[in-house]
């Protein structure tokens, strides 16, 4: 993205984007110099954290492939972030003919990229809403047009409610989101975890993430843990889907590799009734 060219309406650069950060990590485009900024501050403390991006990319392709595994055909894509290679509707569409995405976002960069990106295919929406705000995301006509309610759907909420803080009650959000899926559904979390992590870095990222448009709240696993389990006990019966909670290098991965710097820990529940 050149900087010399004035931002799309609605669009803040003044203030790095967790979405654009998260874009220029993993090498794409559509960034400004503010978030290449915050990026660099944080890489200049933990290098591996370009790899905990890519990680954490990897693990939504394997989700979704995993999905169409067992025979998802639609997918709400929670929080999905600025578009770049290898979107859910991409890998759904490859694994699975006809698969339909909606695609939640509130930060305008993304609504603009998503439009842009999604022109012309009938299978993907876009919704500009806030998850916090879980009845304007389930029914946003975009969503009422691709989902259908009485069929089992992947809900993705990748990297999204570590930007929750405690009164926006993540734990109660993911539930709440997850009460309308019917049984054969499946709901999948990837959140940033405060264990195993050096201070410096966590002051780091502390001092970049209060300058930007969203802040990042570190958890420890127990909390975590907590969020999966409030997903559980939510209308019907729920199951963990092997292997658990666990970092998401190391969730049903297709390769070995070494761990990053901060720990994204992933996990996938199925309500089987």
């Amino acid at each position: 993205m050149h900087d010399n060219t004035p931002p799309p309406p609605g669009v803040d650069t003044t203030r790095p984007s967790p979405a654009r950060m998260y874009d220029y990590a993993l090498g794409g485009k559509d960034n400004y110099q503010v978030d290449r900024e915050a990026g660099s501050k944080i890489l200049a403390v933990a290098p591996g954290m370009a790899e905990l991006a890519t990680y954490n990319r990897a693990w939504l392709r394997r989700v979704v492939r995993y999905l169409c595994q067992q025979g998802i055909g639609q997918f709400i894509d929670i929080g999905s972030g600025l578009p770049t290679v290898e979107n859910v509707h991409e890998v759904a569409q490859r694994h699975r003919a006809g698969a339909r995405v909606v695609y939640v976002d509130h930060e305008p960069t993304v609504h603009v990229h998503a439009r842009a990106l999604l022109d012309g295919d009938e299978g993907t929406e876009f919704v500009l809403a806030d998850a916090r705000d879980p009845d304007a995301v389930l029914n946003a006509d975009e969503t009422t047009r691709l989902i259908d309610w009485s069929e089992p759907t992947g809900l993705i909420l990748a990297s999204v409610l570590h930007f929750f803080g405690d009164a926006a009650d993540p734990a109660g959000t993911a539930a709440r989101l997850a009460e309308r899926l019917p049984a054969g559904s499946f709901v999948a979390v990837s959140h940033a975890s405060s264990e195993r992590s050096a201070p410096e870095l966590r002051a780091r990222l502390d001092a970049v993430y209060r300058g930007a448009s969203e802040y990042l709240y570190l958890r420890p696993r127990g909390d975590i843990a907590g969020i999966v389990d409030a997903v559980t006990a939510s209308v019907g019966r729920w199951e963990m889907v092997e292997p658990g909670l666990v970092p998401v290098q190391d969730w049903r991965p297709d390769e070995d590799v070494p761990p990053p710097p901060l720990t994204i820990l992933g996990a996938m529940v199925r309500r089987v009734a």
